[in-house]
C-alpha cells in the first residue's frame, strides 16, 4: 500500500514539480523525507519561511505551480504574506504544512510550537514577526536581542534527521539585522561563540542603544536529557501508518 506522502510527492512530480522549497520543523520531517529521497525531486531549503514562500510564488509564476512545505505554527505564521501574495493573483502554489496528530489534538496534548493550553488555533488567531524590529528602531526602544545561530535547527536535527540535509538552512547575517530594517548606526551589533566573549559584552555594551547580540552555537549541542526527552516526545506523537 502506497502511503499519503509517497503519493503526494509523486503527484507533485507528474505536475511538473521538480523543486519544493520549505523549511524543515518538528512536524514536518517525515514528508521531508519523501521529498529528499524521491529521484527527480530536489529539496530547496531557505532561511525563513516567508523567503521560501516567495520563492515558491516565483517558481510556480514560471513552471505554472509550485510546493512550499512548513511547519505547524511558527512556519506557517512566518509564510503567511507570501501565500496570501499568491492566493490574490491566483498563482499555483500547493502549501503542506506538517502538524501535531489528530490524536495529539482532540486530546489537548501539550507540545512543542503549542503556548501549552491544549489550544492548537491560536495560531489563526496571533501574528508574530521579526518586523518588531522596526517600531522597537522608530520608537527608540534600546532591547538587548540575542539570536541564538546553531546553523539550522537542533531540536529538529535530534527529533528527526541527524544529518539529512534538509535541516541544513541558508544562514542569515544576523549582525546587519539592524540595516535590514534601515537602523543603521542605530544599534550595536556583535557576535560572539564563547562564555568570555558574553562577559565582555555585558560590561563593556551601551545601553543607550538597541543591541543585537549573535550567539554562535555547535548544531549537535544537544544536552543528554533533552535528547531523551525529544526522543520519547517524537515517539509519541510521530505518524504511524495503521495496516487493515
Amino acid at each position: 500500500m502506497m502511503k499519503v506522502g509517497t503519493y503526494l510527492i509523486k503527484r507533485l512530480k507528474e505536475l511538473g514539480i521538480k523543486h519544493v522549497f520549505g523549511v524543515p520543523g518538528d512536524f514536518n520531517m517525515d514528508i521531508l523525507d519523501y521529498v529528499e529521497d524521491e529521484e527527480g525531486i530536489e529539496w530547496i531549503g531557505g532561511c525563513n519561511e516567508l523567503n521560501s514562500g516567495y520563492a515558491a510564488d516565483g517558481y510556480a509564476r514560471i513552471n505554472k505551480i509550485s510546493a512550499l512545505i512548513t511547519t505547524f505554527g511558527v512556519g506557517e505564521l512566518s509564510a503567511i504574506n507570501a501565500i496570501a501574495g499568491s492566493f490574490s493573483e491566483i498563482v499555483p502554489v500547493v502549501h503542506i504544512v506538517g502538524t501535531p496528530s489528530t490524536k495529539s489534538q482532540s486530546e489537548g496534548a501539550i507540545l512543542h510550537h503549542t503556548l501549552g493550553n491544549g489550544d492548537f488555533k491560536i495560531y489563526k488567531r496571533i501574528q508574530v514577526t521579526v518586523q518588531e524590529i522596526s517600531t522597537m528602531i522608530r520608537h527608540n526602544i534600546q532591547p538587548i536581542i540575542f539570536i541564538l545561530n546553531n546553523e539550522g535547527y537542533t531540536i529538529e536535527r535530534t527529533l528527526h534527521g541527524l544529518k539529512r540535509e534538509y535541516n541544513d538552512i541558508q544562514q542569515w547575517d544576523f549582525c546587519k539585522t539592524l540595516e535590514y530594517f534601515g537602523g543603521a548606526g542605530k544599534g550595536n551589533s556583535v557576535r560572539i561563540s564563547t562564555k568570555d566573549e558574553v562577559g565582555s559584552f555585558i560590561h563593556q555594551f551601551s545601553p543607550d542603544k538597541i543591541q543585537i547580540v549573535e550567539v554562535i552555537m555547535d548544531k549537535f549541542d544537544v544536552p543528554r536529557a533533552l535528547f531523551e526527552t525529544v526522543k520519547i516526545t517524537y515517539t509519541q506523537h510521530v505518524y504511524e501508518e495503521k495496516s487493515e
